[in-house]
């Protein structure tokens, strides 16, 4: 049960994270929100510029989110439960670090 849970992660953080394009930096994403911030009227297009900023800056970090939780399912399947929490925990942080870049820069100057 266990190895199908790892697995069926595994294979969505890998589609999801294939779907984004690679080509974009985080200095294009935070200057895009910042054009569209100069355009935006209301409280509500505000915000879903920041939200779209923060969820685009996110998938930045999908490939090495990948690899880690694909490498934790590998551990699991190995029996190495401490070692594939280590790594789950690393996926924690880059999802932190993620979040907490996104509330700094995607906010309207």
């Amino acid at each position: 049960m266990m190895r199908a849970i790892g697995f069926g992660l595994a294979a969505l953080v890998f589609f999801i994270g294939n779907a984004v394009s690679a080509e974009k930096s985080a200095d294009d994403i935070v200057r895009k929100a910042h054009e569209s911030f100069k355009t935006a009227k209301t409280a509500e297009e505000i915000k879903s510029i920041e939200m779209w900023c923060i969820a685009n800056l996110g998938t930045l970090s999908f490939p090495e989110r990948n690899r880690l939780m694909t490498q934790s399912v590998k551990l699991m399947d190995a029996n190495k439960i401490e070692e594939a929490n280590e790594l789950i925990k690393r996926v924690k942080t880059l999802e932190e670090l993620d979040s907490n870049l996104g509330k700094l820069a995607c906010k309207p100057r």
